[in-house]
């Protein structure tokens, strides 16, 4: 896990060998796991990840896995039907293949992405940390990135 400038959380389709450099999450129970990988590809979500880390030489973000299994996410129990199809609807555009995934800077000035984390944030009641949110993550990446320019 080293997101660097760059930021998602993939879904895979079939079963796969992972190494090292990725973090596999299972679900439990029975959950809707297309919204589960919606809620996990928010910029809070994003934001949750970079705060748990810390940056290392090379701008690395050191997450240990411990760290990982530890995190919050947002509860998709807390959401009614309308909310959870609505969440869905708002993450396909970011699903297209066409598109790029970009650097944390671009991603957050993308109207794709503004609009889907806008319209997880209301079905939460938190539109109004939106700016905040992106504005906090931006900071986090800008230093831990610094070390790597530290070293180059």
């Amino acid at each position: 896990m080293n997101p660097e400038k760059r930021f998602f959380i993939a879904k895979i389709q079939e079963p796969s060998v992972i190494n090292q450099r990725l973090i596999c999450l299972k679900v439990k129970g029975k959950q809707d796991i297309d919204l589960i990988h919606a809620l996990l590809n928010t910029t809070l979500m994003y934001f949750l990840i970079e705060s748990s880390g810390f940056g290392r030489g090379l701008g690395v973000l050191d997450l240990k896995a411990d760290n990982f299994k530890m995190m919050s996410m947002l509860d998709s129990r807390e959401l009614d039907n309308d909310n959870k199809i609505a969440i869905k609807e708002a993450f396909d555009p970011l699903l297209s293949k066409s598109r790029t995934v970009y650097n944390i800077d671009e991603e957050l000035e993308s109207k794709d992405r503004i609009a889907f984390d806008k319209v997880v944030l209301e079905a939460y009641g938190i539109t109004h940390l939106q700016d905040t949110i992106y504005d906090s993550l931006l900071k986090l990446v800008a230093i831990r990135l610094e070390a790597k320019n530290t070293y180059e």
